[in-house]
């Protein structure tokens, strides 16, 4: 059920994952919010110099400033926070902030997009929080959406660029892993700020099925009428091959450390129904997604 917004009340977005707030910004409106209804909460003008297009309001967010947030929040009915993947500097310090602000603002509802606690020490203090709702306390009505593995970052960083050199190369010892799509993803979140039934609650969003890197070549098989291999190579050589391929060494590293290493230890051997109930929809499978982007035989 769509809810109504009185013309005083708007949704507020801090997008510092950095991926998400276009997607979401469309599925909110696709669910009947109008742009004016909308804020996106910026640290840095640049950071929203990619949604001007998207005609919502915009207020930057001042450093060490939560007495200020308060005010830039007053009219925020429901707050979406995303979480970057890697702690940034003092961030911490930040999100403290922020959390005190929406709370001195008394905003009805704060959705949190946060990485799922199998990336372990990679992520800040905000994700390694226990499943049990009773064990969570933002001091507000709070939704806690934990995302794993995103089908984006796979299939560019880790696919194609090492499918490139004659095959998929990875590190993962054949353990099968979960993962779902941006688009996906942003859409629970709209569902979730447009919904009545989902305050207090911590979702895991996955797909409903697993996939190995073996797997994945065996389907770019299929999809190009050529044999396409796994190669199954320690993390160092795997870092090699991917800035080889074009990868920047530091967007190597978070490859190779926080997604092949935990996915090799079998963090993300697992999966949920939540995204589908959520999005009351079968998600995209694999084959259909990469069906757009290979060069077919």
């Amino acid at each position: 059920m769509i809810l109504k917004y009185k013309e005083a009340k708007r949704v507020g977005i801090i997008d510092h994952a950095g991926c998400f707030a276009s997607e979401t910004i469309n599925r909110l409106k696709s669910m009947g919010l109008e742009a004016s209804q909308m804020v996106v909460f910026f640290d840095r003008p640049e950071e929203f110099a990619p949604l001007r297009e998207t005609d919502t309001l915009a207020r930057q967010l001042k450093p060490d400033a939560s007495s200020t947030m308060v005010g830039g929040f007053s009219d925020i009915d429901k707050l979406i926070i995303t979480l970057p993947l890697i702690e940034k500097t003092d961030y911490r310090k930040r999100m403290f902030e922020i959390m005190s602000a929406a709370r001195l603002a008394a905003i009805g509802h704060v959705v949190i997009l946060a990485p799922s606690p199998g990336f372990g020490n990679f992520t800040h203090p905000f994700c390694n929080i226990s499943d049990h709702v009773e064990d969570v306390d933002f001091g507000l009505p709070y939704t806690l959406l934990l995302n794993g593995i995103d089908r984006e970052s796979i299939f560019n960083l880790a696919f194609l660029r090492t499918l490139s050199i004659g095959g998929i190369s990875s590190a993962t010892l054949g353990r099968k892993f979960n993962f779902a799509s941006r688009s996906d993803i942003a859409l629970a979140i709209a569902k979730v700020v447009m919904g009545k039934h989902h305050k207090n609650k911590i979702y895991h969003l996955t797909c409903s099925y697993l996939h190995s890197f073996e797997d994945m070549a065996q389907i770019a098989s299929r999809l190009t009428h050529t044999k396409v291999r796994n190669f199954n190579v320690d993390g160092n050589t795997l870092k090699k091959i991917m800035v080889e391929s074009g990868t920047p060494l530091q967007q190597a590293d978070i490859m190779v450390e926080v997604l092949h290493r935990k996915i090799a230890e079998g963090l993300f051997e697992y999966t949920t129904e939540n995204l589908d109930n959520i999005l009351s929809a079968r998600e995209e499978n694999f084959e259909s997604f990469a069906k757009k982007f290979l060069v077919l035989g």
